[in-house]
């Protein structure tokens, strides 16, 4: 997801957390009812194979084409980084407010 600004790639997540969810729940299912060090075991003899996976597909195009075979099925966007947004934005008002330090200088220094 080389070249894809941070908004889109966490607007991406919230409206695709379905797939997201369903891509962990194997793992999870496979460690959880097990004791803690057989879970642990398992979870490390799997979760390469996830990274393999994660890094080898082409998310954004395979997810739209799946999207427009699914048209029916409308997932609802889950705002899960709506808590940090609002901190965030809380914290920056906070900051120009106090140090009368505008949220376009503090751009302009990164």
């Amino acid at each position: 997801m080389q070249g894809v600004p941070i908004s889109k790639r966490l607007s991406y997540i919230e409206h695709n957390w379905a797939y997201f969810a369903g891509f962990g729940t194997p793992t999870v299912m496979a460690t959880f009812f097990l004791p803690l060090f057989v879970s642990l075991a398992v979870y490390a003899s799997i979760f390469p194979f996830c990274i393999l996976l994660a890094t080898n597909s082409a998310a954004i195009t395979s997810a739209h084409a799946a999207h427009q075979r699914c048209l029916r099925v409308d997932v609802p966007k889950l705002p899960a980084f709506q808590p940090t947004y609002t901190g965030v934005n809380r914290v920056l008002r906070w900051v120009e407010r106090n140090f009368g330090v505008s949220a376009s200088r503090m751009r302009a220094w990164r």
